[in-house]
């Protein structure tokens, strides 16, 4: 009796391409992500609208964006998967939120996105690293979404500060100093745009960025990232809970 030939392929990958959780780095069989223990120790948001669970104010303001989703806490397992994403050992990562994020987007009936985009890296750092995290995981929600993808839209100047080290004012002071219009950037006119990174934080980045994408006549800017840290300052709707 003959072999069934997706277990020789198994078998294969498993040998030649080990796969290994983004939670904790054991290997996996190809074709899982986390392994069992991981999975259930991910720390998903609860399952309140898109307005609970973000700022309703940035920097003092309204927001530049019209809707923001994330899957995960940046705590634990999540964040340490996040960790091993941008270290390029867990690109699998990106799919694995894509495919449950967008059920998410359309629990809260937020519409399809005309083009998808995602936070720039500098060109500089990028030839390094090889790769965009952002962009890798705008590409998994394109796949899922059936959408088209602008990566020539923003451009990032060279910084000697990472964002993370800077404090919270020095953020939203560095991101609108950062991000700008690329000169052969495509119109926007009436068109609702999805940016994609990794994490939101105080959402300096994003905003900045959507800031900009409206300048490119985007009607409808709608942030998408895998995490959201901690948001200590309570909205309305979370007060009532």
């Amino acid at each position: 009796m003959k072999r069934p030939r997706i277990l020789c392929s198994d078998f294969i990958l498993d040998i030649f391409f080990p796969n290994f959780c983004p939670g904790c780095g054991r290997t996996v069989p190809w074709d899982d992500v986390f392994c069992k223990k991981c999975a259930s120790k991910l720390e998903y948001l609860e399952e309140l609208p898109w307005q609970a669970l973000f700022p309703a104010e940035i920097n003092g303001e309204t927001p530049l964006f019209d809707g923001a989703e994330a899957l995960f806490q940046y705590k634990g397992t999540a964040k340490a998967a996040v960790l091993r994403f941008k270290n390029g050992s867990a690109l699998k990562f990106a799919d694995y939120v894509a495919e449950r994020i967008v059920l998410k987007l359309d629990t809260d009936k937020f519409e399809k996105p005309d083009i998808i985009t995602a936070v720039p890296m500098h060109r500089k750092k990028q030839a390094e690293r090889t790769y965009n995290q952002a962009q890798v995981f705008a590409k998994a929600m394109a796949k899922q979404l059936g959408c088209d993808m602008d990566f020539k839209l923003l451009g990032h100047k060279k910084s000697s500060v990472v964002q993370h080290k800077r404090s919270r004012s020095e953020r939203f002071k560095a991101a609108d100093e950062t991000y700008y219009i690329r000169k052969k950037a495509n119109r926007l006119d009436g068109k609702c745009v999805m940016i994609c990174d990794d994490i939101f934080t105080t959402g300096a980045t994003l905003n900045s960025c959507s800031g900009l994408l409206k300048k490119l006549g985007a009607n409808k800017v709608i942030v998408v990232t895998m995490c959201r840290t901690e948001n200590k300052k309570k909205s309305p709707l979370n007060e009532q809970r």
